[in-house]
């Protein structure tokens, strides 16, 4: 079947362009519509993310929270004070059996004469002589109690 356009040529130009006009018409509304439900979107979000940061602010400014940061740092400082008593108490139980057999060896090498006001560990870092040593100070009846002491410690298997 054939189709034959017998309209005239303006109208056919003017009802072209009225369906152009209508589509770029209706386009247009719809990006319109689109780009404002976009922007009334954006809007919500930006609102509820300042009322986050409003409430965020305001827990971070009250006196609770204020607290809580001081008991953490009141615990933080405790589990120092632990940790280096810790550490002594490892380093005393790793030395208690040397210090054991040293002491007792001291005591069967002491001279009646001589006696300990203090007896100190000491550790040494100097290149030359590296190691443990102990010092030790206290009072004697003699100086022959003395030499009679340093004797017996050069026997010692303890002392170097």
């Amino acid at each position: 079947m054939i189709h034959i356009n017998l309209l005239p040529l303006k109208i056919r130009q003017e009802r072209v362009r009225r369906l152009r006009n209508v589509f770029l018409i209706g386009s247009a509304s719809v990006l319109i519509l689109v780009l404002g439900w976009l922007y009334f979107q954006k809007r919500s979000q930006l609102d509820d993310i300042k009322e986050q940061i409003v409430q965020i602010e305001k827990e971070l400014g009250s006196p609770d929270l204020a607290d809580k940061v001081q008991l953490v740092n009141q615990m933080q400082a405790r589990e120092k004070a632990v940790k280096a008593k810790l550490a002594v108490l490892e380093d005393v139980h790793q030395d208690q059996t040397v210090w054991l057999s040293f002491l007792d060896d001291l005591s069967n090498r002491l001279v009646p004469e001589v006696w300990f006001s203090s007896i100190k560990k000491m550790v040494v870092t100097d290149k030359a002589m590296t190691g443990k040593m102990v010092e030790l100070a206290g009072v004697s009846l003699s100086k022959e109690a003395v030499v009679e002491f340093f004797h017996n410690l050069e026997r010692s298997p303890n002392v170097n």
